[in-house]
């Protein structure tokens, strides 16, 4: 039976090449659903920024331009409905947003390679602070479970190619540096009810030793990543006393691992620049459903798209048809009612669900990274 399910899940994501359906907004129920967080790219005022944002550079072969001398970049918010969109900065070269887990805070990267800042702003816009400054590079961050705190992955300026891990405390800006490189690409975690980042147990990363940018589950309980082209999961806890994992072969297909959901019952993921979503059925995947209808914006570590506080509803960055810029879209974790929400002539990219935080809310459970 399990078998079954599998190969038809496979079937069900080769079928996201099919053609696209679309809702209208007006034919959507709005929802209390929080905002979502993403970066504008815009050429700037100049004659080669227009050039860069239409592709009409004649000399294929000339030196590439730093992308933040042709673009600007900045984080905006807009409800899910595609309402109520609103400028959270202005400097031109903001990215990589990432909710707190309590979503009161917004932190963001400011500021081209080797200048760059970690700077954390409130959900309405205030109380800007700087927590890192002029870093050579941030490849990612995370928040802590009780939104005090930020991880983040810092690359050296000593031309090394090793990283550095940043724990950086929001209030009082005291910053406290981890050197072991190897734990620097996404092994370093938070855990539910830890005030300090959680270190691997040797024989978790021994055991899964060319694994990088795991994908931690909000109870740190399992990480996901891509292993043979197919989705892999790992108990961490019965790799750590074990020392033993392996593939069940039945897992789906995918390119990458992007994300949980704020319950950890699922992860949303990549197969040919498609989005899936793979429910968790005990320490295995259990059903699997095809998303978008359109392939996503490559993000990397910034991430092709997150899900909602509930769980529910995804929102990814994709080209609608016609058009080269790309455009937020919010689906449901069925693959039903895909809506796209914006209509610009900028890039938008690296879209982040804000969680909805309620007064009977569990804030020790966190959105995805």
């Amino acid at each position: 039976m399990r078998a079954t399910r599998r190969i038809a899940a496979v079937w069900t994501i080769a079928a996201c090449i099919a053609p696209a359906f679309f809702v209208a907004a007006e034919a959507v129920a709005e929802t209390d659903d929080g905002v979502i967080a993403y970066v504008e790219q815009r050429p700037r005022a100049t004659r080669d920024g227009l050039a860069s944002f239409l592709r009409l550079s004649r000399d294929r072969y000339q030196p590439k331009t730093n992308e933040y001398e042709v673009f600007t970049f900045d984080i905006f918010t807009v409800r899910p409905d595609g309402s109520n969109r609103v400028q959270v900065t202005d400097d031109g070269m903001s990215r990589m947003p990432r909710w707190s887990w309590d979503g009161e805070w917004l932190a963001y990267v400011s500021g081209p390679p080797p200048i760059r800042d970690l700077v954390v702003i409130r959900a309405d816009g205030s109380d800007r602070r700087v927590l890192l400054s002029d870093e050579q590079d941030i490849l990612d961050l995370w928040w802590s479970h009780d939104s005090r705190q930020l991880l983040a992955t810092i690359e050296e300026r000593r031309g090394n190619d090793l990283l550095e891990g940043r724990v950086i405390d929001r209030e009082t800006g005291k910053v406290s540096r981890l050197s072991r490189a190897e734990w620097q690409t996404g092994w370093n975690h938070w855990e539910p009810g830890e005030p300090e980042v959680v270190n691997p147990r040797p024989r978790l990363t021994g055991t899964l030793s060319d694994v990088t940018w795991p994908v931690w589950s909000p109870d740190a309980r399992f990480i996901a990543f891509t292993r043979d082209g197919l989705l892999a999961i790992a108990d961490a806890d019965a790799v750590s006393n074990s020392g033993r994992w392996f593939l069940f072969k039945d897992e789906p297909p995918a390119d990458e691992a992007i994300g949980w959901s704020r319950d950890g019952s699922k992860v949303l993921f990549s197969i040919e620049g498609f989005l899936a979503v793979a429910e968790l059925d005990k320490d295995r995947w259990g059903d699997v459903h095809a998303l978008s209808t359109r392939r996503v914006l490559r993000a990397g570590r910034r991430g092709a798209g997150t899900f909602n506080a509930a769980g529910t509803r995804v929102v990814f960055s994709a080209a609608p048809a016609g058009k080269r810029n790309h455009e937020l879209f919010v689906v449901d974790v069925t693959g039903e009612n895909e809506q796209r929400i914006t209509g610009s002539a900028a890039d938008l990219q690296e879209p982040r669900w804000r969680p909805v935080i309620r007064a009977d809310s569990d804030t020790e459970q966190g959105v995805d990274r």
